[in-house]
């Protein structure tokens, strides 16, 4: 099956970047998408989800990363321009 030329969507990237503080307070996720056709910095949203240690071993095996990504799949991130840290 081909695609029909009307119903063109553009093309979407999506990145997460995950930062372990492993001697402080957190796991950090950050979800950026884009569309193109894009300049290479330009970013269209971003998200930001903050795991207290504790919650996340440290991520070791593709099994870890599985079981993180599945865990803050099903929980609302936020907005904003820094990752959010409790009692900072």
């Amino acid at each position: 099956m081909t695609a029909d030329s009307s119903d063109s969507t553009p093309v979407r990237q999506f990145r997460i970047t995950v930062t372990e503080d492993l001697d402080h307070t957190a796991t950090t996720l950050h979800l950026s998408w884009r569309s193109f056709p894009c300049a290479a910095t330009k970013w269209d949203g971003h998200r930001w989800f903050t795991v207290p240690k504790g919650e996340v071993l440290p991520l070791n095996s593709q099994e870890a990363l599985r079981d993180l990504l599945a865990a803050v799949s099903c929980v609302p991130w936020h907005e904003g321009r820094y990752p959010r840290h409790d009692g900072r």
